[in-house]
């Protein structure tokens, strides 16, 4: 649907497709309430997840979203005759908020992700010193034991581990220079 001037028009492909959902609203009606039992394990994901996330993560606050999945299945039980309009919108609205709860849930998984990742780069940096002789050096132990320190507090702040991991990293570079 585009609008235009002020006059709203429909394209071919979508005047197709509300001419096809009178011709088999049972299905349409059921895949409708299976867009909205994905939606509701979708938000039960992103919930799972963000709390993960802010219980290892110091993340600031993530966006507020709050559950539209019982309206909008409140919203498909009140459509008792078929009226493809409304439950073309219905649909768009469930598919908004499916987006919306993918979203928060990979927002939430990418900060994991990256606290994961600073790990694993601490780790492998930590065997490069070992590899280098440099793993009793006093300040690369140090350096480390702010770095490990960082990471084991719950919620770590992972732009705090970010720049320990990256100072742990330049002191190798810097300590393997002096012993070239």
């Amino acid at each position: 649907m585009r609008i235009n001037h002020q006059v709203v028009t429909f394209d071919a492909a979508e005047l197709a497709a509300l001419a096809a959902i009178p011709s088999n609203w049972s299905g349409t009606l059921a895949a409708t309430a299976a867009r909205l039992d994905a939606l509701r394990e979708a938000n039960l994901r992103a919930t799972e997840v963000r709390a993960h996330a802010v219980q290892k993560v110091l993340a600031g606050s993530f966006p507020e979203r709050g559950d539209a999945e019982p309206g909008l299945r409140a919203e498909l039980r009140s459509i008792t005759a078929p009226d493809p309009k409304a439950l073309r919108s219905l649909r768009h609205r469930i598919e908004v908020a499916l987006r919306a709860a993918h979203e928060e849930q990979q927002l939430a998984q990418g900060l994991l992700d990256r606290r994961s990742e600073l790990k694993g780069r601490l780790t492998a940096y930590q065997a490069k010193a070992a590899r280098l002789g440099l793993g009793e050096d006093r300040d690369l132990l140090a350096c480390s034991r702010i770095a490990t320190g960082l990471l084991s507090r719950r919620p770590c702040d992972l732009r705090a581990v970010t720049r320990a991991v990256s100072d742990y990293q330049q002191l190798i570079v810097d300590k393997r220079g002096k012993t070239e």
